[in-house]
């Protein structure tokens, strides 16, 4: 089994914010897809996304999508119980729909501090993965993304950074 996990921004981050239609985010989808099948053909068969809205979401669609073709295997590493559960709205419905098709769903701290939570979900992800998909802005050194980046890369990863999160997107 090789694994492969997953680290972007929220819609918030991207110029497109939670508009899916828009151009930038249909490529972005397009790439993310490509980056995952380019996995799939090294042999990468078991994933994990994070749980969070944006890109741990589309990447989690994606690999549902493929997951049947290729015998692929979903786990969602939330940082806590109850995770994206506070609203009401299509975004929670979506995740909600990936969480209980997701082959595994692993929630990683139990602490009141989420700070604390997102870094040992960050941290689970690359401990138990061999490579990483990176979306994110460079530039953006303090996010929860960049901070996966650098775990990634002290753990020796591969890690797949893609063309669109380039800042000139971003």
């Amino acid at each position: 089994m090789k694994v492969c996990t997953f680290t972007g921004h929220r819609p918030h981050k991207f110029p497109w914010k939670f508009d899916e239609g828009d151009p930038r985010c249909q490529k972005l989808k397009q790439e993310l897809a490509k980056s995952i099948l380019s996995a799939i053909a090294s042999g990468y068969d078991y994933f994990i996304a994070g749980g969070s809205l944006g890109v741990d979401m589309w990447a989690a669609e994606t690999v549902l999508k493929y997951r049947d073709i290729y015998g692929l295997s979903l786990e969602i590493a939330l940082p806590f119980a109850g995770f994206n559960e506070s609203s009401d709205d299509i975004y929670t419905k979506r995740q909600q729909e990936i969480l209980a098709r997701a082959d595994k769903v692993t929630v990683v701290s139990t602490v009141s501090d989420l700070k604390n939570a997102y870094r040992k979900r960050n941290q689970y992800m690359v401990e138990h993965s061999s490579r990483l998909i990176a979306v994110f802005n460079p530039k953006q050194i303090y996010s929860g993304t960049a901070q996966t980046v650098r775990m990634a890369q002290k753990a020796k990863l591969e890690i797949v950074q893609l063309d669109i999160a380039l800042p000139d997107i971003l």
